[in-house]
């Protein structure tokens, strides 16, 4: 029986396992986030476009995750390309061991010359606030490579104080 039990479970453990994947969540024209659970609701992302020097630049983003909120500074906000909502894509994870990593939402902006992703923000589903910053660098073949930034290195102290997870 033991003998049977454990060849069980070597089988179960060398079975391929499915990659985890992010929930898609969506953006309403007002803001909400949809496909979020009750915990994190209300959810609302608000964006604001300005043109500066002739472009058109994200110049504001807020995100309300149920009683938590954040205000990015325009010292990151100056890296991010995106030039329109539809240029945003969005995840979320709830569904693992939050001793690796907290409940998050993932925001990915892509490029209004080539629509490929450009940067990705981690903010923590709990208290909204930014786990990760990462720049995606275009490599051979068209596949790209994510390397993280650190904000501490573009903004201020006094900048970063309610927005940084850690």
């Amino acid at each position: 029986m033991k003998a049977w039990l454990l060849a069980l479970l070597l089988l179960a453990a060398s079975s391929p396992c499915p990659a985890h994947e992010d929930q898609p969540i969506g953006l309403a024209p007002d803001g909400t986030l949809t496909g979020l659970p009750a915990t994190y609701q209300p959810a609302r992302l608000t964006l604001q476009f300005s043109i500066i020097d002739g472009e058109k630049r994200l110049t504001s983003l807020r995100l309300k995750l149920g009683s938590a909120a954040v205000l990015l500074p325009t010292c990151l906000l100056g890296l991010i390309r995106t030039q329109q909502a539809a240029q945003l894509v969005l995840g979320a994870s709830w569904q693992h061991d939050e001793a690796v990593v907290p409940h998050y939402l993932s925001a990915r902006f892509l490029d209004p010359e080539n629509g490929a992703p450009s940067f990705t923000l981690l903010f923590n589903l709990h208290t909204a606030r930014v786990l990760d910053l990462s720049v995606d660098i275009a490599r051979s073949a068209g596949e790209t490579q994510s390397l993280p930034l650190d904000l501490r290195a573009r903004c201020g102290a006094d900048e970063l104080q309610d927005i940084l997870a850690h």
